[in-house]
């Protein structure tokens, strides 16, 4: 590992709540970085980010290295600019004649009526997702549409009520599933004028796993396979899912929730995650991360965290609400003295109770709201701060621009090592003899997860 991919993985690797202890600005970042940051205003340093824009208002030249790290992380990131038009979409999957079957725009993939009571994020993604299903049937032979983890069934609903294929639903929650056929009864006497014309979406409540249990619906007559935000493992399953069963020619899948990945056994402190068997199979035989044998070495939690931000909504935010953010790396500075010191040994990354740390409030009254759950560090923790004699309005000044830049080449990396996750699921595909590609369908600003991943059996 070069130095470059060592910088990566330490600042992918940082939780800034941790800020204070392990002191990343100073350790990790040359020294020609840290002048080169505190020589810029807050503006200058957010603009850092996007690796793709110009920064504005610099008082000197970039380090080489920042410059090379910049275009690194610009270079090796799956395109972040969604797809225009559907008709793009045939340039993508390698077909050569245009298709009346497609949409002039994505707007139009639906009805009006369809439109009612979905979300505006939901309509963008299943907008979106039909016009692919139209393109993929002129790749792949299916006449039967999964979608796993379908959730309350907007995007069955949609399909089943646009495309002429069968649709089928596998959805773990039984309260999803029961809501989800509820709506398909509202739908039928609202929609259709002859309810024998709409064959509703069959529905199924199952947690999917690679065991001979699991019946994929639809083997007779193809099947594609769809995973939309399929969280952690899921989607590591869905893609072996796809390698596995002959019958499914067609893969679609968005992932998320990349922290999850190998039931996010590697957590620091905290070591699992909680409810996970709301969102996904807990008995999942292998794990999701790394899938392909490309991969010489892995991302740790914290950095498949990182994977998940949105950068664009980051960007598009009036502020990085930094206050807070330093509040609570400062409470964990605090926590961790006071344990080592007053109760035998640190506490770590607890869940405080969420306060917003704004422009007038008083550090000490965050520190009664945050640790209300944890009374017994109340004590130890106003003691600690006592002891340290803090101007907290100037600390946080004096802070503001290294933590910052510390969280600026974070999120600046943040789609990097999302596009390695995604990279390296495509060629656990290529390398099963499949044709993959993955390409950003939905505006990463409405929908952040935005990578789809594309796939079709040879025939």
């Amino acid at each position: 590992m070069n130095q470059g991919e060592n910088l990566v993985q330490a600042l992918a690797s940082q939780y800034m709540v941790d800020f204070f202890i392990d002191r990343p600005f100073e350790r990790l970042l040359p020294r020609c970085w840290q002048e080169f940051f505190s020589s810029l205003g807050n503006e200058s340093i957010i603009e850092f980010c996007d690796p793709s824009r110009t920064p504005s208002h610099l008082n000197q030249p970039q380090p080489l290295g920042l410059l090379a790290l910049r275009v690194l992380a610009s270079s090796l990131s799956t395109a972040r600019v969604h797809v225009g038009r559907p008709e793009d979409l045939l340039s993508l999957f390698e077909i050569n004649e245009k298709s009346d079957e497609l949409m002039p725009d994505f707007s139009l993939s639906l009805s009006i009526e369809l439109k009612r009571k979905i979300k505006a994020k939901k309509l963008h993604e299943i907008e979106r997702i039909l016009e692919v299903i139209r393109c993929a049937r002129l790749k792949s032979q299916f006449e039967n549409v999964v979608d796993i983890g379908a959730g309350v069934g907007h995007l069955t609903r949609a399909i089943s009520m646009s495309l002429p294929v069968r649709v089928h639903s596998i959805e773990g929650n039984e309260k999803l599933v029961s809501a989800a056929r509820k709506l398909d009864s509202k739908f039928s006497s609202l929609l259709v004028s002859d309810e024998s014309t709409w064959i509703k979406p069959e529905r199924k409540a199952e947690y999917v796993s690679l065991n001979a249990e699991t019946k994929i619906p639809g083997e007779d007559a193809g099947v594609c396979l769809v995973g939309v935000h399929a969280c952690g493992d899921l989607s590591s399953t869905i893609i072996r899912m796809f390698t596995k069963h002959p019958q499914i020619t067609c893969l679609i899948l968005f992932g998320c929730c990349y922290h999850k990945l190998n039931a996010g056994a590697d957590k620091l402190y905290q070591q699992k995650w909680g409810k996970c068997a709301e969102t996904m199979d807990c008995n999942i035989e292998t794990l999701g991360y790394p899938l392909s044998n490309g991969l010489t070495s892995s991302f740790t939690y914290a950095a498949r965290e990182l994977a998940c931000y949105a950068r664009e909504q980051y960007m598009a935010s009036e502020d990085f609400d930094i206050r807070q953010q330093i509040f609570r790396a400062l409470l964990e500075w605090i926590v961790v003295r006071s344990t080592i010191d007053q109760l035998n040994g640190p506490v770590r990354h607890l869940p405080f109770h969420g306060v917003s740390a704004s422009a007038n409030l008083e550090f000490g009254s965050y520190i009664h709201e945050m640790l209300k759950p944890y009374p017994e560090l109340l004590e130890p923790v106003k003691n600690t701060l006592s002891s340290m004699d803090l101007d907290i309005d100037d600390f946080v000044k004096r802070s503001t621009s290294s933590f910052l830049s510390i969280l600026a080449l974070r999120i600046m990396i943040a789609p990097l090592i999302e596009s390695c996750i995604v990279d390296d699921r495509v060629q656990y595909i290529r390398d099963a003899g499949h044709s993959a590609i993955s390409f950003p369908l939905f505006n990463s600003v409405v929908s952040p997860r935005n990578i789809c991943i594309a796939a079709f059996k040879k025939l």
